[in-house]
């Protein structure tokens, strides 16, 4: 399983200084759990899910495809089992130089990530900034 907070920590939260640079007045409060965010009782404005995109009492818009690719550390590059890495999470590391892309078709991993908010009440300016900035950070990465 591919964890939302693992995209939050591994893609999201290097960027959030764009993010801040683009709306100064915007506080935002970041969560990471592996629980599902009860909208009501937590105060969120919208979450990032991993998952097929059906929650109920939700409305789910894809933010990014997960699919899984061959790596190896560069020191293991020759007779070694490949492991499987999400892309997604895997670009900084292969830019990076620590692990290196391995010949071969990636993977559809049978799910996806998902903005997510509750289908019943308007999402706030602020998380419509949050969520806009998202989408456009996951056509970056995409790319």
């Amino acid at each position: 399983m591919l964890p939302a907070r693992a995209i939050s920590a591994s893609a999201a939260l290097p960027r959030l200084p764009d993010f801040h640079a683009r709306h100064p007045e915007t506080e935002l409060h970041l969560h990471t759990t592996t629980e599902l965010a009860d909208f009501g009782r937590d105060g969120v404005d919208l979450a990032i899910r991993y998952g097929r995109g059906a929650w109920p009492g939700t409305a789910s818009e894809k933010l990014l495809d997960a699919e899984l690719i061959p790596v190896c550390s560069p020191q293991f590059n020759h007779g070694r089992l490949p492991a499987m890495a999400a892309e997604i999470l895997a670009q900084d590391d292969l830019a990076a130089g620590r692990l290196v892309r391995l010949p071969g078709a990636a993977l559809a991993a049978g799910a996806a990530y998902y903005i997510v908010q509750p289908s019943q009440t308007p999402l706030s300016p602020d998380g419509q900034a949050f969520g806009a900035w998202l989408r456009r950070q996951a056509r970056f990465s995409a790319e």
